[in-house]
């Protein structure tokens, strides 16, 4: 997400773009979080259970949709989305997505499944680009990603 994210045509939609993160309390959705704001997206929808939605919301989320009351696909309209980075993979996930894309919009799985409906060179454009590990320690060190506290629990023996 962080190499296409500036170059879509939605990053110059006047007000910003509109995200949806997938899985925004895990550790790639929370960095997902942190970039579409950095970005400059104007909306920046996540997943995530209602437990962890300040959480989310400290990362940059704008709007919480939680996962285990309301499947995202039907309180998210058609045609509103910019970009749609997924991090949970649930089946059927990429047709889905690209229902909610706008014409030029993105959708970016970690997951490797992509949608039978995407066009092939969405997915040949992101493997194409090495550059990340490098731009994102840039961005660490400018402070534009920042490490969350990692929540901890007794180990069983």
């Amino acid at each position: 997400m962080a190499a296409e994210a500036p170059e879509g045509k939605g990053w110059r939609r006047p007000g910003g773009p509109a995200v949806l993160v997938l899985g925004g309390s895990g550790g790639t959705g929370t960095v997902g979080l942190q970039l579409a704001r950095h970005f400059g997206a104007a909306r920046v929808l996540t997943t995530t259970s209602a437990a962890n939605a300040a959480y989310v919301k400290a990362q940059g989320a704008t709007e919480v949709i939680d996962y285990k009351t309301t499947d995202w696909w039907s309180v998210v309209p058609d045609d509103s989305l910019d970009v749609i980075y997924d991090t949970v993979g649930q089946q059927g996930t990429g047709d889905r997505a690209m229902r909610k894309l706008r014409d030029g919009g993105r959708y970016v799985t970690i997951t490797g499944a992509l949608a039978p409906t995407a066009h092939l060179s969405w997915a040949l454009q992101a493997r194409k680009r090495r550059s990340q590990p490098r731009e994102h320690m840039k961005r660490m060190r400018q402070s534009a990603l920042r490490a969350s506290p990692l929540r901890t629990s007794p180990s069983h023996a």
